[in-house]
């Protein structure tokens, strides 16, 4: 596992297997200019099939424009939201209705081991 990269509204970092997860910083408003950075910054690491964990951990606005840009990323083979609190975030629930195959999650390991087996990836326990 890396340590996380930060970006303008955002920090990242790679998991096992080609995952990346994605923290929106707390109060952030995610644009299309911040997809784009996100996407570069990802291509620029690794290449081939992905899965994209968006762990909300805080509280952020999103336009309708960003979320459809990030539910059409090229190569991601598993897309998941982790809900620390599953009752106060819309966001997921927008994300879904625009890509139903994105999974929602209230466990963060559990999010982990179902992507890596989605991806076809060997399943363990992940302690994080």
């Amino acid at each position: 596992m890396s340590e996380y990269k930060e970006l303008d509204v955002l920090k990242y970092r790679w998991l096992e297997g080609n995952i990346v997860e994605i923290i929106v910083n707390e109060g952030a408003i995610l644009d299309e200019d911040h997809v784009h950075e996100i996407e570069a910054a990802i291509r620029n690491d690794v290449s081939g099939p992905i899965g994209v964990l968006i762990n909300q951990l805080h509280q952020y606005e999103s336009s309708l424009e960003a979320m459809i840009q990030m539910s059409e990323l090229d190569n991601v083979e598993c897309y998941a939201v982790y809900l620390p609190d599953p009752a106060d975030n819309p966001v997921a629930e927008t994300m879904q209705l625009i890509n139903p195959e994105i999974l929602i999650f209230d466990n963060r390991n559990q999010a982990i081991s179902i992507m890596r087996s989605e991806m076809g990836l060997s399943v363990k326990v992940q302690y994080l």
